[in-house]
């Protein structure tokens, strides 16, 4: 059976790792895509960590002239489609109504001549001669995804109800709360293995430290916010991980001197503090991770701000910047920063 991985921008290199650790064949690489073949239980699939979602891969096209304004070809070849091999492995995995409904996503990127809810309809259209109910919004039990890349479409439905990126156990979260696949991304940046003392000392809910427990780390987890500390318990314990998740200041963490492998956090930023005192709280923090990281180990961070951060670095003489990647969140541009402790 064939699946697309749905890759966060820029971490693609992060999944494909995962796949091929799990021995899951790679047919082919894409921006943000990823095609693989694999035999196995589907349900396997749902131990992904790094992916954003997992479809069922239905086919892809190339130039249907759907540029152009014409989406006849494009509605021909999806109607054309056999859904119902997709459709019975859903049913191996979780429960579909009696008369399931779909809905329909369509991210597209490229110059168009038509409105995205237009286009909506046309998949829509095409889907429903198989006897299926399209619901444009509320519950429903199908996402199908069209996906456009210029003048590549790719089709697909979603293998499980839910993205990979929603675990199970963030049930409480608070706003500018990060994605467990992106805090899972940060922590292999890190190069986190079994046993190291991982901190996140801007946790929020905590599903840096939590990610890391999976991992089997020693996961630390702190922030000034106590109700950030107490939604980030209840999530590690629906997550049944032992994670120590404590309300400290990340410039005065406590911890001894070099007794951690590494700091692996999602900075705080302009609408989360004033402006005013970002560079100080960057450069004590900085100070204080200085202290606490131990030779040869990382920091690796998410930030709005990396030029302030790349400037703080450089006036430091044990740190030194391995790499940085512009990611795509939110409708923001978050750039992680991979640093090593000399």
């Amino acid at each position: 059976m064939h699946y697309l991985i749905i890759t966060p921008r820029n971490l693609e290199d992060i999944s494909q790792k995962e796949l091929e650790d799990k021995k899951i064949k790679i047919i082919r690489k894409y921006y943000r895509k990823l095609l693989v073949e694999y035999q196995g239980n589907p349900i396997d699939l749902y131990q992904l960590r790094a992916p954003d979602d997992v479809l069922i891969f239905l086919n892809s096209f190339s130039d249907t002239l759907h540029f152009d304004g014409k989406l006849d070809n494009l509605y021909k070849e999806i109607k054309k489609v056999n859904l119902s091999q997709a459709i019975n492995l859903c049913k191996k995995v979780r429960l579909l109504s009696k008369n399931p409904t779909f809905s329909v996503t369509a991210p597209i990127a490229g110059k168009r001549k038509f409105s995205q809810d237009y286009l909506k309809q046309i998949i829509a259209k095409a889907i429903k001669n198989n006897n299926l109910q399209f619901k444009k919004e509320g519950k429903h039990d199908l996402d199908f995804s069209l996906i456009i890349d210029n003048k590549n479409v790719f089709f697909g439905l979603r293998l499980f109800q839910n993205p990979l990126h929603k675990r199970e156990y963030k049930r409480h979260s608070l706003p500018a709360s990060l994605k467990a696949n992106i805090a899972y991304a940060l922590l292999e940046l890190a190069y986190v293995k079994e046993g190291d003392t991982v901190l996140d000392p801007f946790c929020g809910v905590g599903t840096i430290p939590i990610e890391a427990a999976f991992l089997k780390a020693h996961a630390l987890g702190f922030d000034i916010n106590p109700k950030a500390i107490n939604y980030a318990q209840k999530n590690a314990r629906r997550a049944k991980k032992e994670v120590k998740l404590e309300q400290h200041d990340a410039t005065e963490t406590g911890l001894p001197n070099a007794s951690v492998n590494a700091i692996v956090t999602n900075l705080p930023f302009g609408k989360q503090i004033p402006i005013k005192s970002q560079n100080s709280l960057f450069k004590n923090f900085l100070i204080e991770a200085n202290r606490i990281v131990k030779p040869k180990g990382h920091l690796v961070l998410l930030t709005h701000h990396p030029e302030a951060i790349l400037m703080l670095i450089r006036s430091m003489k044990d740190f030194s910047v391995l790499e940085k990647r512009t990611l795509s969140l939110f409708g923001l541009s978050p750039v992680v920063l991979v640093i090593k402790k000399k």
